[in-house]
């Protein structure tokens, strides 16, 4: 017994000498993960870079940065946010009535570039090939800069939603994307998990493993003090 506990605490301990490694990886679009990016409750907010709110009502924060480019022409590539404190809706700025210039590429990004945990995003009217999405992180230290890169074949369809999870102490700073062959009329459906929300994360493998050994490690006590304690009584 003594000899199988020592090596499953071996086992433990090897598996905490090699920590899971910090990523960010593609993940299934859930109206469940992050908060939803709101309007910021003004007018429709035009310009090279727009923000929306984390969340709505008077008190939410206007930390969420749209930037873009689009199918104007020449230097004019402001993006517009609509008006109100609805589901943001970014778009490119209005031609004339209702038309709107297309989406291109752009970045979400929140204030200071702050850590984001979770986030998606959805385009409508998109054509073209294929979009390219780039997500700039930070690795588990805090310090150390990443990108991680992705590449989604277009369906046609017109429609497509995204999303993106930094997971193992992993944070995303911004995201990027390129339409390649074509432009969006707008996306919406953005949804963020800020990694200062309070919300505890999952424990990592490691951590797990520690916690197996310190409890594997004061079972091993407490019965060895026990046979000590009989052998005691008997003699």
């Amino acid at each position: 017994m003594r000899h199988a506990l020592k090596s499953s605490i071996a086992a433990l301990a090897l598996i905490t000498a090699t920590p899971a490694m910090a990523d960010i990886v593609d993940a299934s679009a859930s109206d469940s993960q992050g908060t939803l990016v709101h309007g910021n409750g003004g007018a429709a907010d035009v310009g090279t870079d727009v923000t929306g709110t984390l969340g709505a009502g008077p008190s939410a924060p206007e930390i969420v940065h749209f930037t873009g480019d689009t199918t104007a022409a020449g230097d004019e590539n402001d993006v517009m946010l609509q008006q109100g404190a609805g589901q943001a809706e970014l778009s490119g700025a209005t031609i004339s009535g209702n038309t709107t210039e297309g989406l291109i590429s752009g970045d979400i990004f929140l204030t200071d570039n702050a850590g984001m945990e979770w986030i998606e995003l959805a385009f409508f009217g998109v054509t073209g090939t294929s979009i390219d999405f780039t997500l700039s992180g930070l690795a588990a230290d805090g310090v150390t800069p990443e990108e991680f890169a992705f590449n989604y074949l277009l369906d046609g369809s017109g429609s497509a939603r995204y999303a993106f999870d930094a997971i193992n102490g992993e944070v995303i700073t911004n995201l990027a994307y390129t339409i390649n062959g074509g432009s969006a009329d707008g996306l919406r459906q953005v949804r963020i998990a800020s990694s200062t929300s309070g919300v505890p994360p999952v424990p990592e493998p490691a951590t797990w493993a520690m916690m197996l050994m310190g409890f594997g490690a004061a079972g091993y006590a407490m019965r060895r003090r026990r046979q000590e304690g009989g052998l005691s009584q008997i003699a």
